[in-house]
């Protein structure tokens, strides 16, 4: 009968959970509560959790050898396991990872394409945080950096294929206790290879345009002793992806998505997470602050919000009261013929809704746009900062244009009759010019005014107190005459 216990044994050990001291979990193996996955070196573990003073718990993965709990992937975000039911993570008979509360399965990989007998299915955790799916010699069959949340980490993509309209996005945390999806997200335009954020559906920030027709590479050096480097690749397939790479494994770094709507770069340093980097932070980071053909200057003049050479508000009384969101008109209609031009603007950071013309110099760029009635701009630009120059033009409103001294490239505005154009900013100059004048000469006049009232005022009083200290001081002198 010996052998019978054994065989006993061993069936029953496969439907145990399963220890913390591994970093996989095969078919009929489980985790539940307070029991976790660990990576093979240590770095990342997967489990269930609970944040904040949230009562529901939910499966995801987290920085091991960090204090402060800080989670980067949450697999049933959008359905949790709610307060006295109890949570278990498997790998089903299907070959599919499940989220189970009580009986009821919350989530699961929905892995489709699965081999008709499945032998051998395991999922590992790997040290990059990736949980992967492997369904024997069918190899990895599910990713879990195919399905980000908030949190974009090194070796995480972020991607869209303009083909097949599929993507991958970030999306924020309702608030720091509660990771159903929020209202921000970040992706990628496939088009014109830039970062876009949205809030709901409509933008909220954007990269500057990285517009090049094959794959691209740029990084940065933090005072913190690591460099980081961001690929733009773009495969045949029309695929474009964004990746994240650093020069260290010894300093944590993280982007993430916050509730807030700002996207971060943060560190681990000692006892806390330090931001490195965030977007959109000033007035003018937010997408189409001013409307369109206008150029957002914050730092730089008064009012942030200027129409481009040519234009005048749409509504003067909107603009007035400090309501530019309707942007700029034409001061004059294009002719589309000799009498258009192009005005330069430099150090800006270049428009949205770019389109990319390919193998063009720079005269044939310009006569692209020229002989195009629908084209409003052009740029000729490095905008990669590699070897390739690209030419770029516009054929919708010019929105979310910015004053940017950095990273600002060089872009030229079709308008009609330039001689015209040039004459009234010549006017509008010399308007603005002896506006500051008179406004100048306002000031120090009232500045002088101050000045001389306060003067009498503090002068009348240092007399009164004078002539108090006199007569004090002869009443007291008197008085030493008669003791």
């Amino acid at each position: 009968m010996q052998w019978l216990w054994c065989l006993l044994f061993i069936v029953s050990s496969s439907f145990l959970p399963l220890s913390a001291s591994v970093n996989s979990i095969s078919i009929n193996s489980s985790i539940s509560i307070n029991q976790t996955i660990i990576s093979a070196e240590g770095k990342f573990a997967l489990g269930f959790f609970s944040p904040g003073n949230s009562t529901s718990s939910y499966l995801g993965i987290w920085y091991n050898t960090i204090p402060k709990l800080t989670v980067i992937w949450v697999a049933n975000r959008a359905y949790p396991v709610p307060k006295g039911s109890p949570p278990v993570f498997r790998v089903s008979e299907d070959g599919n990872l499940v989220v189970l509360s009580g009986r009821e399965v919350v989530w699961t990989s929905n892995v489709s394409d699965i081999s008709a007998s499945i032998h051998s299915a395991d999922a590992v955790l790997l040290d990059n945080g990736n949980l992967v799916l492997r369904h024997g010699e069918d190899g990895d069959v599910w990713h879990s950096f195919d399905h980000p949340t908030d949190t974009f980490v090194p070796e995480m993509r972020i991607s869209s294929n303009k083909k097949t309209g599929k993507e991958m996005r970030l999306t924020s945390w309702v608030n720091g206790e509660d990771p159903r999806p929020g209202i921000f997200s970040i992706g990628i335009d496939p088009n014109r290879l830039q970062v876009n954020l949205w809030k709901r559906d409509e933008p909220y920030w954007r990269s500057n345009v990285y517009a090049t027709t094959s794959s691209y590479a740029t990084g940065f050096e933090s005072k913190l002793g690591f460099s980081a480097y961001f690929s733009f690749v773009v495969q045949d397939d029309g695929e474009v992806y964004l990746v994240y790479s650093t020069s260290t494994n010894t300093v944590r770094s993280r982007f993430t998505l916050a509730p807030s709507g700002r996207i971060q770069l943060l560190a681990w340093v000692q006892i806390a997470w330090i931001v490195l980097w965030q977007e959109p932070l000033d007035t003018c980071d937010f997408y189409g602050y001013c409307g369109p053909f206008t150029i957002c200057q914050q730092y730089v003049s008064i009012p942030v919000c200027n129409c481009l050479k040519g234009f005048q508000p749409k509504s003067h009384n909107a603009w007035n009261v400090g309501k530019w969101t309707g942007g700029c008109v034409r001061n004059n209609t294009l002719s589309c013929d000799n009498g258009d031009g192009f005005v330069k603007y430099e150090g800006i950071k270049l428009p949205d809704h770019a389109v990319t013309m390919r193998n063009k110099s720079i005269n044939e760029c310009e006569l692209e746009c020229f002989k195009n009635c629908s084209c409003t701009a052009y740029a000729y630009e490095n905008v990669t900062n590699e070897v390739t120059i690209v030419c770029l033009n516009w054929f919708t409103e010019l929105v979310d244009i910015q004053s940017n001294s950095f990273t600002g490239r060089v872009l030229y505005v079709r308008v009609h009759n330039i001689k015209l154009v040039d004459d009234s900013q010549k006017h509008k100059s010399t308007h603005i010019r002896k506006s500051f004048i008179a406004v100048g000469v306002a000031i120090v006049s009232i500045g002088l005014l101050i000045i001389v009232v306060f003067s009498y005022f503090w002068r009348r009083e240092k007399l009164i107190r004078k002539g108090n200290g006199v007569s004090l001081m002869g009443h007291l002198g008197r008085n030493n005459q008669f003791s």
